[in-house]
């Protein structure tokens, strides 16, 4: 329930993303309370705090989730996530990598998010690769499209940044980047400017 709400709140197919995200929150606490010993609650609970821009609480849960499960691939690709969420980049990149050593096919979501690790990271060839992994299993996945078309536009590609833009439209004809840019709980705000906003408005999305 916790993530079925998390997704509502993600994908904006709530009339009330707050209300969504509490409702999150609560549910994932509920789980913890049945078992903490539960690494799945304890990982969800910890992005959802992220979200929810209390990082530290993130932090702390998606530790313990990776704590109770260490070879565990979504406790790692969670918990990385919340640490590139929060700017600590190089730590984000070795957890994927390893969560991905683990299970080399891998989620979409794992190789989606550690294209997003990579391009922080400047290496924009190797995010390109992770991006179209991540493709590969969801072709429609408009953030792994957008994930793209951002590194294209900051690499100088137009043609390709352009091209990309144009699957996200097709994908969702209403897309707006202030849309996006609302949810994105990234502790540091000049990384969204830097790494979404710019690079999208310089590849035509608006």
């Amino acid at each position: 329930m916790a993530v079925c709400h998390w997704q509502d709140y993600l994908f904006g197919t709530t009339r009330s993303p707050l209300k969504s995200l509490d409702k999150a929150i609560d549910f994932a606490k509920r789980a913890v309370a049945q078992d903490d010993g539960l690494p799945e609650a304890h990982q969800v609970l910890g992005i959802l705090y992220i979200y929810n821009r209390e990082y530290e609480k993130g932090l702390a849960e998606g530790e313990r989730a990776v704590d109770l499960c260490p070879n565990g691939v979504e406790p790692l690709q969670i918990y990385a996530t919340c640490l590139l969420l929060v700017g600590r980049t190089n730590e984000a990149v070795s957890l994927f990598e390893k969560s991905i050593r683990l299970n080399p096919k891998g989620s979409f979501s794992n190789f989606h998010n550690y294209g997003h690790a990579l391009r922080y990271s400047g290496r924009f060839d190797d995010a390109i690769l992770a991006y179209k992994k991540a493709l590969l299993s969801v072709p429609n996945n408009i953030h792994s499209h957008l994930g793209l078309t951002a590194t294209y536009s900051l690499m100088g590609w137009e043609e390709e940044a352009q091209a990309q833009a144009k699957e996200v439209i097709r994908i969702n004809p209403e897309f707006l980047i202030d849309n996006l840019i609302r949810i994105l709980p990234y502790r540091d705000q000049s990384l969204v400017e830097k790494y979404y906003y710019n690079p999208l408005r310089k590849a035509g999305l608006k």
